[in-house]
């Protein structure tokens, strides 16, 4: 059904240009398997997540912005970034071992934004993938 190393693939190939928020990996495989439960795809992502952190591939980091409001259009805001900071070992534990939790922890923010940071390990390895 899902073929982890294309997904981790996916994601070395996106961070690469961007950090890529855990929201977007959970969505992604939402929409591929239609079928799976919110729990499962919240464990899936845990686990895709997991096994690229503990490979030293990405890294979790937390980035804070403010909604800004449009003067041109009421119905169109953006965030502005207000700050970065790489996750503790103790809050990466947290969001890989408890996906069950991340509604509660609001992993989904818009305004402290859960996010994937690729490593030099993960430039490396994508360099190889791309050859």
């Amino acid at each position: 059904m899902f073929d982890m190393r294309d997904i981790q693939k996916g994601i070395l190939v996106n961070a690469n240009d961007l950090r890529i928020p855990v929201r977007q990996v959970y969505n992604g495989i939402k929409a591929q398997g239609r079928s799976l439960s919110d729990k499962d795809c919240r464990s899936l992502a845990s686990d895709i997540i997991g096994s690229m952190v503990s490979e030293g591939l990405v890294k979790l980091v937390k980035m804070r912005s403010r909604k800004v409001d449009s003067n041109d259009d009421k119905y169109f805001s953006f965030y502005e970034f207000e700050s970065e900071r790489g996750l503790t070992p103790e809050e990466t534990k947290l969001i890989l071992k408890e996906p069950g939790r991340w509604k509660e922890m609001d992993v989904f923010s818009m305004t402290e934004a859960y996010l994937l940071a690729i490593t030099k390990k993960g430039r490396k390895v994508l360099k190889r993938i791309r050859m």
